[in-house]
């Protein structure tokens, strides 16, 4: 008997039939399970940001779900009259924050790994040496974090929420395991790559951002920030020199071509790398 005649049409079409039923439930379930996830995590933010008493944090949420909120306060006045008292005391605890940031972000800052600059004025802050940028938009209750690779996140403007943001990525940065010569292999390894690409000798300038540009394409995870402390230690721990070859550094006038090591940020921009034969 041929394969194709042991099951009838009719079976195989109600089988068919219940596979797409059961097919089409699944795919309910699957998006009626998302969106109870997604209710879960609103209402652990919000408890989260009560306990906390990020204000700021509050009525972002209050904002971002606003359709979520509306239909809950129609289902449930208790809530409904809790969410109010809630942002009715979110509101106002926002605007004596804003009339106190500078003194509440100066005392933030004082003991935390990561020190404020002296010259920062509201509503823009710098930190570490001009390292770190905070932008605060008051209008919108926001605090933009940056570092002098570019834009970092934007975080609702509780001072605590900006502490913690900025430590965040100050560990990220500054706290990672440094292997001088990997760092300095890696530079050369690279370097020559581009060369040879490009039919140039060896001991010619490279642009700096061509060495990133290779890096972020070919490494998983790459940042430039982290590659900027990295080269920063490399120079400050006096370990330019191996093998035979000496690295140096060359400076630019274009901003966008170039980068700032980190605590040399009055010695200009490192536009180019060479390498040279140690005599």
């Amino acid at each position: 008997m041929s394969p194709d005649t042991i099951y009838t049409d009719n079976s195989k079409q109600i089988i068919g039939h219940a596979a797409q039923i059961a097919a089409s439930y699944a795919e309910q379930q699957k998006k009626e399970a998302e969106l109870a996830l997604k209710k879960q995590k609103i209402w652990e933010n919000l408890t989260l940001y009560l306990n906390k008493e990020w204000h700021f944090h509050v009525l972002n949420l209050f904002n971002k779900e606003k359709p979520f909120f509306d239909q809950i306060k129609t289902e449930d006045e208790a809530i409904r009259q809790n969410l109010e008292i809630i942002e009715n005391t979110a509101r106002p605890k926002t605007e004596e924050i804003k009339r106190r940031f500078p003194l509440l972000i100066e005392n933030a800052f004082k003991n935390t790994k990561v020190s404020l600059d002296k010259e920062s004025r509201h509503p823009r802050y710098s930190l570490q040496n001009g390292f770190f940028k905070i932008e605060i938009d008051e209008y919108k209750g926001t605090a933009k974090l940056s570092d002098t690779e570019g834009s970092l996140s934007e975080v609702p403007a509780d001072v605590d929420a900006i502490v913690e943001a900025i430590n965040k990525e100050f560990t990220r940065i500054f706290e990672r395991p440094f292997d001088g010569k990997k760092f300095f292999k890696t530079l050369r390894r690279n370097y020559c790559t581009i060369i040879k690409n490009e039919k140039i000798p060896d001991g010619e300038s490279v642009p700096i951002r061509k060495i990133t540009t290779r890096l972020g394409k070919n490494e998983k995870g790459f940042r430039t920030d982290e590659f900027v402390v990295d080269l920063t230690r490399l120079v400050e721990a006096g370990s330019s020199e191996l093998e035979g070859m000496r690295l140096e550094l060359q400076q630019t006038r274009d901003t966008n071509k170039g980068m700032l090591l980190q605590g040399q940020m009055n010695r200009g921009y490192i536009g180019f790398i060479t390498f040279k034969k140690m005599m």
